[in-house]
């Protein structure tokens, strides 16, 4: 069971990680946008960005079943 403070942390986490995945994927599209005028190769990054927030989430967020969280996000 978490206590207060230690669910503050994992609701900051999981805002910081979005926050990184967002600012990622964003850079990817502005430089590809910028060199090509379209948005070419940076889908791939951005699609693997999100799948990867979208297992990890359910595990930080999730305090039964993560597991299943995990797959379900998949």
């Amino acid at each position: 069971m978490l206590t207060q403070s230690s669910h503050h942390v994992s609701y900051r986490a999981e805002i910081i990680l979005s926050v990184v995945f967002f600012i990622a994927s964003l850079i990817c599209f502005i430089v590809n946008y910028s060199i090509d005028r379209s948005f070419s190769w940076s889908l791939f990054p951005a699609g693997a960005l999100f799948m990867i927030w979208a297992t990890i989430t359910p595990l930080m967020v999730l305090q039964k079943n993560k597991a299943l969280g995990a797959f379900a996000a998949l």
